[in-house]
């Protein structure tokens, strides 16, 4: 977001890059992450603590810390897979693919280099600033130098876009900040490429709330929510 401040995607998704680091056996369903707050630019540290140690479903707090300061803080819960032959509800209408889908950048970046550069991104549904809008994205890099990221990570690292992708004020005049994130996944990601279907609702009480669907190139694999503060600039 600045030179000295992060976007909230790679930090929630270190968090989960050292929850599964720990915990191989399990996957990630469900991560709440409170921005407490901005996450500098600079060396973090991530410490676990389990709330419950089930056989079958774990839950675990993570809290990112910047030296002796917790800068975010997660809530996360983890379910051991297992083989079960269910037969799943047709999904939703399919995005418009990513090869077909048009290059698209955010306009609201003002650096030349940031998150916005780290992450290629192509517009396969509605216009930018007018509602519902669906975009791909796909890393350039990797989030952990000399780590191959997970499935996981690399939606966590997206994900956090969503009120961005559907972003419908005048950013002349407005702000619409997100103080959490959470993300739910029924299946793990295929591929590079996560979707994000999103839509954003602002009222006049200065709240509002992101509404994305995760998407890879096979179908719906999540959703994920984001409350907004919304004000006026001075």
């Amino acid at each position: 977001w600045s030179p000295k401040h992060q976007h909230g995607g790679p930090p929630t998704a270190l968090i989960a890059h050292a929850v599964e680091t720990a915990t191989p056996e399990f996957v990630i369903a469900r991560m709440t992450v409170d921005f407490l707050r901005p996450v500098p630019i600079d060396r973090l540290a991530v410490r676990l603590e389990t709330l419950r140690a089930g056989s079958k479903v774990q839950r675990l707090i993570g809290a990112l810390l910047h030296g002796d300061t917790v800068v975010a803080h997660a809530v996360l819960t983890l379910v051991r897979p297992t083989g079960v032959a269910v037969a799943s509800p047709p999904s939703a209408a399919p995005l418009l693919p990513p090869e077909l889908s048009r290059p698209f950048r955010f306009p609201f970046f003002r650096e030349p280099l940031g998150y916005h550069t780290a992450m290629e991104s192509r517009l396969s549904l509605g216009h930018f600033g007018r509602g519902r809008v669906a975009i791909w994205m796909r890393q350039r890099m990797p989030l952990v130098a000399g780590a191959v990221t997970s499935p996981v990570e690399r939606v966590l690292v997206a994900a956090d876009s969503g009120s961005g992708v559907s972003a419908g004020i005048e950013h002349a005049s407005h702000t619409a900040i997100n103080f959490d994130l959470t993300v739910a996944l029924h299946r793990p990601l295929q591929g590079e490429w996560v979707g994000l279907d999103s839509i954003s609702t602002y009222e006049p009480a200065g709240l509002g709330l992101a509404d994305t669907r995760i998407w890879d190139v096979g179908g719906p694999i999540g959703r994920a929510l984001q409350g907004l503060v919304i004000e006026r600039r001075s």
